[in-house]
C-alpha cells in the first residue's frame, strides 16, 4: 500500500508561473506543467501538448499510451516524450493512486464470508483443537492466522471467493501472456532504389530516438547485422501517439509506424504482407516521404508456463480464455 502512495511525486510545476509547489496545495482546475520524462503529480486532462505515457504502474499496459488534448492522465504514470499541460480533475488526495491505497487498506480490513464463519468458530477452536490434537489444528489455524501477500490486489475477500465461480477469463495479452520484448521477424525494402541496409540504417537511427518498446527491437536488429544507428543524423524527430514516428536523415523525410502513418506521409496506399497478419505479429510501415520504402513485422513471445497456466485453467472449470490486445505501433 505504500508503493502505491509514493508514486505520485510530492511537488508539482504550475504550467502559467513556472512556480514550484507542493502537490497537497494544488487546487481543482489548475494548469500543470509536464515535461517529458516527469512523473504525473494529480489526475486531469491534458489542455496543451501531445505525448506517450507509461501507465504500467497503475495499469499494467506495457506499450505507451497517446495522448493528445483532452486525454485524461493519471498521477504516478509517467510522461515519456513531449511537454504537456495538464489541468487537474482531483486533488492529491483524491487521485487514482490514493483511491487505490484506500481500497487495499479496506480489503485488508474487511472479511469474507468464509473468514466471518471462521471467526465466530474460533472462539470454540482452541479447546476443541486441544482436546483433538495439536498436529490437525496447525492446517485450519493457517486460514485465520496467516495473511500471505502475492503482489495482487483483491478488493476484499468476498471477491476472491467469487473467482471460484467464474467460467470465462480474460487475459490483457502484451506483458501479461508473452514477455513485452519484441523481435523482428521480417522486414524488407519496397524501393528498388533502396536497399535494406539503407533502409535499417535510416529506420534504426530515426527509432534510436524513440522510447516505444518496438523501436528497440528495430535498433537491435539493425546492429546484429552489423548496422549501426546514428541518431546524431537525424534532425526533425516528431513522435505522433497512435501513428509513429518521423525524421529527416540524410535529406530523405522518413515515417515509421502503423496503417494511420500513411496518410501523415502523404501517401494513400498501404503495403500488404502476406500471411503476418493472421499469424499474430505486428506490421509496421516505412515511407520515404510519400513514397513506400519498406515493410516489416514484429512478434512477441510467450511467457514461459502460459500454457501450463491456461490449462490448470480449464481444469478447474474456466471452459473459456480470452485475450485482449490493442496494438497501437
Amino acid at each position: 500500500m505504500s508503493s502505491l502512495m509514493s508514486i505520485a511525486p510530492k511537488k508539482a510545476v504550475m504550467a502559467e508561473t513556472g512556480e514550484e509547489v507542493d502537490a497537497d496545495e494544488v487546487k481543482l482546475n489548475s494548469v500543470l506543467a509536464i515535461k517529458a520524462g516527469e512523473v504525473i503529480p494529480i489526475d486531469g486532462i491534458v489542455v496543451e501538448g501531445q505525448s506517450e505515457v507509461d501507465e504500467k504502474t497503475l495499469t499494467g499496459e506495457s506499450f505507451p499510451v497517446p495522448k493528445q488534448i483532452d486525454s485524461t492522465v493519471w498521477a504516478g504514470t509517467i510522461n515519456l516524450n513531449g511537454y504537456i499541460s495538464v489541468k487537474t480533475t482531483a486533488l492529491a488526495e483524491d487521485c487514482v493512486a490514493a483511491k487505490m491505497a484506500k481500497l487495499v487498506e479496506e480489503a485488508q480490513s474487511s472479511k469474507s464470508k468464509t473468514q466471518r464463519v471462521i471467526d465466530k468458530c474460533a472462539k470454540f477452536y482452541t479447546p476443541a483443537v486441544i482436546i483433538i490434537s495439536t498436529g490437525i489444528a496447525v492446517i485450519p489455524l493457517a486460514l485465520k492466522l496467516h495473511n500471505p501477500t502475492s503482489g495482487l490486489l483483491i478488493k476484499g475477500g468476498d471477491y476472491l471467493e467469487t473467482l471460484a465461480k467464474i467460467k470465462i477469463a480474460a487475459f490483457d495479452k502484451t506483458g501479461t501472456i508473452t514477455r513485452g520484448k519484441f523481435v523482428v521477424t521480417h522486414i524488407r525494402s519496397l524501393h528498388p532504389d533502396i536497399s535494406l541496409d539503407t533502409m535499417l540504417y535510416w529506420v534504426s537511427s530515426i527509432e534510436s530516438k524513440s522510447s516505444h518498446p518496438m523501436a528497440a527491437a528495430l535498433v537491435d536488429h539493425a546492429r546484429s547485422l552489423a548496422i549501426e544507428p546514428k541518431p546524431e543524423n537525424v534532425s526533425e524527430f516528431q513522435s505522433f501517439p497512435g501513428e509513429g514516428i518521423h525524421g529527416n536523415i540524410d535529406g530523405n523525410d522518413i515515417y515509421i509506424g502503423n496503417r494511420k502513418i500513411a496518410l501523415r506521409a502523404g501517401c494513400g496506399t498501404v503495403p500488404t504482407l502476406e500471411g503476418d497478419v493472421e499469424g499474430g505479429k505486428t506490421i509496421g510501415y516505412i515511407y520515404s516521404g510519400a513514397t513506400p520504402a519498406g515493410i516489416f513485422s514484429l512478434s512477441d513471445a510467450c511467457r514461459s508456463g502460459v500454457q501450463d497456466a491456461i490449462r490448470e485453467l480449464k481444469l478447474l472449470g474456466i471452459m473459456r480464455d480470452t485475450f485482449i490486445s490493442a496494438f497501437c505501433f
